[in-house]
């Protein structure tokens, strides 16, 4: 387990955002609570004049029969990567209502909310698999800083509840193949009854949206498929005196299985942190499991509320501090670009994503274990 400053998530909120949601808080006031901010601005990620720039020209590809995007490339730079986030609002991070089941093995019609909005000829079968569980904890010195009459609760759920990140599949009607979907989906679920989805109140949602689907990577052998993903999230150091705004990269990689017609895809999970410098592998037997408690998570945050409503309990927004990873092995950026170098690939990684992706798998570039 390494601890490290990891961007994937402005879900900083999300757990908080619940608690508001529930029934017994959800009408009550305290005149004392006062609004509290972080300390400094929230510096953005990237000029603005340059991304605009890089905005005017969207090189991805929209199949509307499919639903499925692709991409040649792999965006890299923080200017790129704001870029991307913006064209991609059309491409946020899908939610499953309450009481669904959190695990789902057959194929439907209607997999989210989405689909209802979708006409009849272009909704293909489709079902999804858990590939990522993210738990939240707040430091003893931020939590004096939660209003007092709910400090208790909002502990206690961040205890009890999990964010499942979820890929999903869909089914080509005439072949019968399964095809990874670019756009994640997201629930949340409690650790003893992880069975089913819970509630999500509004400003979950809101949250949640900051996770956004790139599309499919061009490229890799005809075996594989890549789904990049981009996390956003406002980040405070540690003395709470810097903030900004980071964008993180994620990848579903679906390996064909021979021999398994029930489960033919084999999903492997990748993260990237520190500005794309360090990333991150969580095979499928890690990434596949469902957590029992915090520390069970494949990805456990640090965070900080950072302000609330006067009138009741609602925060209203919040940074993430650190992230503890049970990854199976991590890599640095300049091994990465050393393995591309030795197999005379040219360009940055973001034109070669699916093979390292692969060489990672195979153990072709070496990382530090956890």
């Amino acid at each position: 387990m390494k601890t490290f400053t990891f961007t994937i998530i402005g879900l900083a909120a999300l757990f908080g955002f619940g608690v508001y949601s529930l029934p017994s808080l959800r009408n009550k006031t305290w005149s004392d609570l006062e609004e509290r901010t972080i300390v400094a601005p929230v510096l953005p990620s990237a000029p603005e004049e340059e991304v605009a720039s890089e905005m005017v020209t969207d090189l991805s590809v929209i199949d509307w029969k499919t639903d499925i995007r692709t991409i040649r490339t792999v965006p890299t730079s923080a200017v790129e990567l704001e870029a991307a986030y913006r064209l991609r609002k059309n491409d946020e991070c899908e939610t499953l209502s309450p009481d669904l089941p959190l695990e789902l093995t057959q194929f439907t019609s209607i997999l989210t909310d989405r689909d209802n909005y979708r006409d009849a000829e272009s909704r293909h079968p489709s079902t999804r698999r858990h590939i990522l569980s993210v738990g939240l904890s707040v430091l003893d010195s931020d939590q004096r800083l939660l209003p007092g009459l709910s400090r208790s609760t909002i502990v206690s759920f961040l205890n009890d509840h999990f964010l499942s990140i979820q890929a999903r599949i869909t089914k080509e009607p005439v072949s019968g193949s399964w095809k990874l979907h670019y756009r994640p989906i997201a629930a949340v679920s409690q650790y003893k009854r992880h069975s089913l989805t819970t509630n999500w109140a509004e400003a979950i949602h809101a949250t949640v949206r900051d996770i956004r689907g790139l599309g499919l990577v061009e490229g890799g052998s005809g075996e594989t498929q890549t789904a990049a993903i981009i996390f956003r999230a406002v980040w405070l150091d540690e003395n709470g005196d810097k903030a900004g705004i980071r964008n993180e990269l994620g990848f579903i990689h679906a390996r064909s299985v021979q021999g398994n017609p029930s489960e033919p895809l084999e999903l492997h999970f990748f993260s990237t942190s520190g500005l794309r410098t360090q990333w991150h592998y969580f095979p499928p037997e890690k990434s596949s499991q469902m957590p029992g408690r915090p520390r069970d998570c494949s990805l456990v945050a640090t965070v900080r509320f950072d302000a609330f409503a006067k009138n009741g309990l609602e925060p209203t927004s919040s940074s993430t501090r650190r992230m503890v990873a049970n990854a199976r092995k991590s890599f640095d950026i300049k091994t990465i670009e050393d393995f591309l170098s030795d197999q005379k690939l040219s360009g940055n990684w973001g034109k070669h994503v699916p093979e390292i992706l692969e060489a990672i798998i195979d153990g072709k570039i070496g990382g530090a274990s956890h």
